[in-house]
């Protein structure tokens, strides 16, 4: 599949103008389109500038700063991973806990509220009545049957 102009540009500057360090095999005629490309002469510009500067050699212990802290990465992401995300928020931040708890209590408090309002109110049971008497907010609103 051919890079579109997007993929193209992308590539140059991710890879520089070098196409053999492109990870997508290019036809010559796609190689030609590149290189007619102005982009392809900014990063062959910007490429030969890299090339030609004295560039500091690392230390002797890069490497081994560079493992110990990738080891001491997945160490704490290993420690992390066996507490569960919930509990590790809670664990993390007792506001929240805290908050969780008093809204969950509010809740039941109106609720609770509620339910007394609703059953308080006198029920009627009325046996001779046409339909159903009985409703959970107190006498029915049906028409009962008189003679």
């Amino acid at each position: 599949m051919e890079p579109n102009k997007q993929d193209r540009i992308y590539y140059l500057e991710l890879y520089g103008h070098d196409l053999n360090r492109w990870p997508v095999d290019l036809s010559a005629q796609q190689k030609q389109k590149i290189t007619a490309m102005p982009e392809y002469a900014a990063a062959l510009a910007l490429d030969e500038v890299m090339n030609q500067m004295d560039w500091p050699s690392p230390s002797p212990n890069l490497k081994q700063k560079t493992l110990a802290q990738i080891t001491a990465l997945n160490e704490r992401k290993t420690r992390h991973e066996t507490v569960p995300p919930a509990l590790f928020i809670l664990i993390k931040k007792p506001a929240f806990l805290v908050t969780c708890v008093t809204a969950f209590f509010c809740l039941g408090l109106l609720s609770g509220t509620q339910f007394h309002v609703k059953t308080k109110a006198q029920i009627d049971y009325n046996y001779f009545a046409l339909g159903s008497a009985y409703t959970a907010y107190g006498v029915s609103t049906e028409n009962t049957y008189e003679e």
